[in-house]
């Protein structure tokens, strides 16, 4: 059977990684870790995008051959990523020999198929993008590096310059229809509106697309077969990961889903399908495309300083609580707006829902033999009320993961955990153990189950914290199911857990 291939896009280095680059990934990790739960294989792609002249202006800066400065940011990423706990199956570099080689054997069968030809290119550009801009995305604006007014990029307020190149251009109009019909099909690109926005566009007249630049402009990229005066446009270079990931196991193309910024989804809805549909190849599933994120209601930007670092976030908050933060507060409708005090206002939550759950249940005055009976028939109307939310909640999350909304994944878990608290408040264990033994191991149990399923679903979020759980549930996640009814006839419970997190 084919792995389920989840990829994001590989990130660009000419800076250091910022939540940007850690949200995308982060979702990818979340939908592979859910995966795992519900035994599908699954093969996760990242890393780093490292031609172009943007990169060879950043090396420059800082007096290091381009290939230098390339290793020392991917060194970066990966460590952001690592501390971030991502489980990813490979960190491909595009200056990866196997990667090399993939790109220009996809230019040698569009080339051979006259897909691309030498032609001339009279347009925008966007270095800071490295992308051709069409006429109708371009407006009057402020440079923000100078202040400076000029022409802009409307989708990223970058600047623009007027250029005329003679260039390899891929015949992007041919496919046109092609790639409208595809787009077209329902759930392709989530959210909806996206892919309207990218069907509406394409309604309109596309131009080819000028695939390669000019050595003499710079020399820092793949060199076009057969025409050493040209390197391989950058992002031709970059799609092209998706494939070269997949060279040793064919089975895994295409993906399943690509995880991208909102700033990046006409690349991929549009250019990658172009190029795969004139290979040959078969087309991606589905285009998850997401918002930004911003800092207090800005656009996070060096020249503002108003970058949030990751790394510095994990070791003021916690790696988990600063993953819930992420998933939590974003929709990809939306962009993102990172504030400190609402990073502490989702983390006293945490505390009041997550942690007070696990407290509760596993305090000690509730579980003097430590053990669990599930000796017992369910009869009592709160008890069936539970585990019906249980099964629903269980079903919710499901079907959410698979469009993927991972905000409302979470919101459902974080009901289901109210109802749980509701549950041992109304069904007040500390006075049945005093009263009515039977009972209170009914209930007893209950709570434990809840509590291992809400642990079960959120472990691909929390970590860290919730193999704390485990270890006092004692049990494996490997072994544990997303069913209710594991926990066997005197099962053991470590108890006395510790604050699970801070409220400060």
């Amino acid at each position: 059977m084919k792995p389920f291939y989840i990829t994001t896009p590989i990130y660009y280095v000419n800076a250091q990684p910022h939540i940007g680059h850690i949200y995308s990934t982060l979702i990818a990790d979340v939908i592979k870790r859910y995966n795992y739960l519900i035994k599908k294989n699954t093969y996760f792609l990242t890393g780093t995008d490292e031609h172009g002249l943007k990169i060879a202006q950043a090396s420059e800066k800082q007096n290091l051959r381009p290939k230098e400065f390339t290793d020392n940011i991917s060194n970066i990423f990966k460590q952001n990523f690592q501390k971030m706990g991502f489980n990813y199956d490979r960190f491909i570099r595009t200056t990866d020999e196997d990667h090399i080689k993939e790109v220009k054997k996809m230019w040698n069968i569009m080339y051979s198929k006259g897909d691309i030809y030498l032609g001339e290119y009279t347009g925008w550009y966007s270095i800071s993008d490295e992308t051709f801009v069409p006429d109708n995305m371009v407006i009057d604006g402020v440079d923000l590096k100078t202040n400076e007014y000029c022409k802009i990029y409307k989708e990223t307020n970058n600047k623009v310059e007027r250029i005329t190149e003679k260039n390899y251009m891929f015949r992007l109009s041919k496919y046109q229809n092609k790639i409208k019909e595809y787009i077209s099909k329902k759930n392709f690109i989530i959210p909806e509106f996206r892919q309207n926005e990218i069907i509406r566009f394409l309604e309109t007249d596309i131009n080819d697309l000028s695939v390669s630049r000019k050595k003499s402009i710079t020399n820092w990229g793949i060199e076009v077969p057969n025409d050493p005066e040209h390197i391989i446009y950058v992002w031709l270079d970059a799609l092209t990961n998706y494939k070269t990931a997949t060279i040793m196991n064919e089975n895994i193309f295409p993906a399943d889903i690509h995880v991208v910024g909102k700033d990046i989804l006409k690349f991929h809805a549009i250019y990658w399908i172009g190029f795969l549909i004139s290979c040959e190849l078969p087309l991606p599933l589905k285009i998850l495309s997401h918002g930004w994120w911003l800092n207090d209601g800005i656009k996070m930007s060096k020249s503002l300083n108003n970058v949030v670092e990751p790394i510095e976030m994990i070791e003021k908050y916690g790696l988990d609580e600063f993953r819930y933060f992420l998933l939590r507060e974003s929709s990809f409708e939306n962009d993102g707006n990172f504030t400190e005090s609402r990073i502490k206002t989702v983390i006293s939550e945490l505390a009041n829902t997550i942690g007070n759950l696990a407290c509760r249940c596993l305090c000690k005055k509730l579980n003097p033999s430590e053990y669990l009976t599930n000796k017992f028939t369910l009869n009592e109307e709160i008890d069936i009320n539970l585990i019906n939310e249980l099964n629903i909640t269980i079903k919710k999350t499901k079907e959410y993961m698979e469009i993927p909304d991972i905000q409302n994944y979470i919101n459902t878990i974080y009901h289901f955990s109210q109802e749980v608290n509701k549950y041992i408040t109304n069904t007040e264990p500390w006075v049945l153990i005093k009263k009515d033994i039977k009972r209170f191991e009914q209930v007893r149990y209950n709570m434990y189950e809840s509590l291992r399923i809400i642990n079960l679903l959120l472990s691909p979020i929390l970590i860290e914290k919730t193999k704390i759980i485990f270890s006092h549930l004692q049990i494996n996640l490997d072994e544990s199911k997303l069913e209710y009814g594991y926990f066997t006839d005197k099962h053991k419970i470590k108890t006395e857990i510790q604050p699970l997190f801070n409220k400060n």
